[in-house]
């Protein structure tokens, strides 16, 4: 099943915006350092009309930092998870030593017979084979990669644009409720001819392919040169809760 990408309308702006009106104000984007302790997922385009060994086929698309301890006023940080490969990567959002969240990027299968680019990632410091897609503790020692990953769950269409630039702010279950991480898409550096766009916004609950709830979840779609590149789910799978905004 193809899913059409969404367009960002002024009027999903507006009931985004009210919901967010019951939550305390956010804090502002404290940039990632360029030194830090975590974990950091790297992607790239991959022209698949290129021959093996040949030079200049990856294309450095952008990158994500993601730190063991985030900077924001609830205590928590993200903690490794697993790689599937160069197709798929996923690590988990703590606040007080409970799992909220997680992140997950999946590249996006190219088109049969497609001529062109396709995403492929990798990753810095993650240490692989920590956990199940679930957020449980794989046994240690145990294989380096789990083979945990899911599969994208829609194939995603290309799209010519708008760029659009998320923030995905991650809350806690405490009153107030106070932030754990940000992930701002404003200020991501990017390789000219990639962009984004919000596709999915779910709120009903359901089960993924662990067994896990996932309470809401956002989807962020990245592309290069209008081909859908990585599908990057932010899940709520524990207490807490996740907004998005669309600042300027």
């Amino acid at each position: 099943m193809k899913r059409t990408v969404f367009i960002v309308t002024l009027a999903f702006v507006m009931a985004i915006s009210s919901v967010a009106q019951a939550l305390p104000p956010i804090p502002p984007t404290i940039p990632h350092p360029t030194q830090f302790d975590g974990f950091e997922v790297m992607l790239f385009a991959k022209d698949n009309s290129c021959l093996p060994g040949q030079a200049g086929c990856n294309v450095s698309l952008f990158s994500a930092p993601y730190l063991t301890v985030t900077p924001y006023p609830a205590p928590g940080g993200w903690l490794d998870g697993d790689r599937s490969g160069y197709r798929c990567l996923y690590g988990f959002l703590h606040t007080n030593g409970t799992i909220t969240g997680r992140v997950t990027f999946i590249a996006v299968p190219a088109p049969k017979g497609a001529v062109g680019f396709y995403g492929t990632l990798s990753d810095r410091e993650m240490a692989e084979g920590q956990r199940f897609y679930d957020g449980t503790l794989a046994p240690q020692p145990g294989p380096n990669e789990l083979g945990d990953c899911p599969q994208t769950t829609v194939a995603y269409e290309s799209v010519p644009g708008p760029d659009v630039r998320p923030r995905i702010v991650f809350w806690n279950n405490t009153q107030p409720k106070k932030v754990i991480e940000i992930r701002d898409y404003r200020p991501t550096t990017v390789t000219a001819g990639v962009m984004f766009n919000v596709v999915d916004i779910i709120t009903t609950p359901f089960l993924d392919h662990s067994g896990t709830t996932v309470k809401q979840r956002v989807t962020v779609v990245a592309f290069y040169n209008g081909v859908p590149q990585f599908a990057i789910y932010y899940d709520q799978i524990g207490p807490g809760r996740v907004t998005v905004d669309f600042p300027a």
